[in-house]
């Protein structure tokens, strides 16, 4: 098999380079390739955006331009613009020669334009509020856009050491009676986000599977995970749902006096409890 790079891809000055295309073939016969794939850069390609994959566009379409000329001249709200466009007009409908120059009468159009007294230049400048008025009315507010949020871990593995240190012995014992000991011993201090991402990005949840091509597939069993991180495996299942007495518990332990505990417990209630050096059942 061989991949071929064909960096010009199609483009509009030119087709395919057939030189290219002749190195490509004659690459495919020295390797005796029998299945050849060409690789065109799709970023250099021009296409409409507004049309979709394999519709052409058709000769009304094509012919718009005049239309979307019309409709910047109807929004144009700069006031010697408006003066230029009126001085162009009113040059060509004078002019008789065989050319008629740009430059030389836009040239003419801005000296005219500074001479011009406060007077003359109001009805260019009232029709170019006016317009600028119009536009901000017409103007559909811009719906906001929700985006997909790149994958952020709000956990502190250098803070989750710096933790385990502060611990004395009765609470590290506390945290190896739970099952929970080799949490003590991570040394690990950065958590590449960009690693973590891709980990996801190659996770199969429906077959737990982490997947890298047909060839490199590895199944993820709760065993594994337990052996790895050292957690205790039973048989039963972890609680996904918060009961009321789950949250009264845990509010009769936190909450002081009437509080409601609207925000949960924060990790400045759980700092207060490691700083205090007690191993009960709140640590």
């Amino acid at each position: 098999m061989a991949a071929l790079d064909h960096g010009n891809g199609r483009s509009e000055e030119r087709d395919d380079d057939p030189k290219t295309i002749s190195d490509a073939v004659a690459v495919a016969g020295l390797l005796n390739a029998t299945l050849v794939i060409p690789i065109f850069h799709l970023n250099r390609v021009r296409r409409d955006s507004r049309m979709k994959r394999g519709q052409k566009r058709s000769r009304m379409e094509k012919g718009s331009s005049s239309g979307t000329k019309a409709q910047m001249e109807s929004t144009n709200s700069n006031s010697y613009l408006l003066f230029l466009d009126d001085y162009l007009k009113r040059a060509r409908t004078a002019h008789t020669g065989p050319r008629f120059f740009v430059s030389k009468h836009s040239s003419a159009a801005a000296a005219a334009w500074k001479n011009m007294s406060d007077a003359e230049r109001a009805p260019f400048l009232e029709l170019g509020n006016q317009r600028k008025a119009r536009k901000k009315n017409n103007v559909p507010k811009k719906k906001k856009t929700s985006t997909l949020p790149v994958f952020r871990s709000r956990c502190s593995p250098k803070a989750l050491v710096k933790l385990n240190e502060s611990l004395n012995k009765e609470q590290r014992t506390a945290v190896e009676i739970v099952g929970f000991g080799s949490m003590l011993t991570l040394q690990c201090e950065i958590l590449k986000r960009e690693f973590i991402s891709k980990l996801v990005h190659h996770f199969n949840p429906k077959n737990k599977t982490l997947e890298f091509g047909r060839m490199k597939v590895y199944s993820i069993t709760p065993a594994d995970v337990g052996k790895e991180l050292g957690l205790p495996l039973g048989t039963v299942p972890v609680p996904t749902n918060c009961e009321d007495f789950h949250y009264e518990h845990i509010r009769a332990m936190f909450a002081k006096e009437d509080e409601q505990l609207k925000r949960g417990v924060t990790f400045g209630m759980m700092k207060e409890v490691f700083e205090s050096g007690a191993a009960d059942a709140k640590f």
